[in-house]
């Protein structure tokens, strides 16, 4: 398993999004197993996504963030390990 911190240039916008992370994953065969986020922005999503509060699909992500542009400031922080 390896931690991941992507930054951003400006405090404003994350380097990438999540759809370009999950490309990203899938070119590396990387599996993604979950942000390091603040307890307020995990409840937050699993008030958003009740169906799936394990926060692993990263398509709600992507959803979660065009809804909440802030949520992940200025730099997204994440756990990945290669595909099995």
């Amino acid at each position: 398993m390896m931690r991941i911190g992507l930054y951003s240039e400006t405090a404003r916008r994350p380097v990438v999004r999540a759809r370009e992370l999950r490309d990203a994953m899938d070119t590396l065969s990387l599996e993604f197993l979950g942000f390091d986020l603040p307890s307020l922005t995990l409840t937050r999503y699993r008030e958003r996504f009740a169906e799936a509060p394990e926060g692993l699909d990263l398509a709600n992500w992507e959803t979660f963030e065009s809804e909440n542009p802030s949520c992940f400031g200025s730099m997204y922080r994440l756990r990945a390990r290669r595909r099995r």
